[in-house]
């Protein structure tokens, strides 16, 4: 599956603007990993990308398709299909 972001921005209610015209393509079967200091809209963009929030501005496009656009169970499967492992993760055995 491709995933593009196109112009995608975050403001938050408090004015915070944590994502200002992102734009990127992940192609199928790659692996990507972002860094950069704290504050900088790093858990912003991950939780846009799986799904978690909705961007202010710009479009997440999941095999060419808008998961805002989606229904309810489509949107479910691209979830379901996408791994994020975040810095301070816990296993559980």
């Amino acid at each position: 599956m491709e995933i593009v972001l196109q112009n995608i921005g975050k403001q938050f209610k408090n004015g915070t603007r944590a994502l200002d015209h992102v734009t990127f393509t992940i192609p199928q079967g790659e692996f990507v990993s972002v860094i950069g200091p704290s504050g900088a809209g790093k858990s912003t963009l991950f939780r846009i990308l799986n799904g978690m929030e909705r961007p202010g501005d710009g479009a997440v496009l999941f095999d060419g398709s808008d998961i805002s656009s989606m229904s309810g169970t489509a949107r479910k499967n691209v979830k379901r299909s996408i791994g994020t492992i975040y810095q301070d993760f816990c296993l559980v055995e």
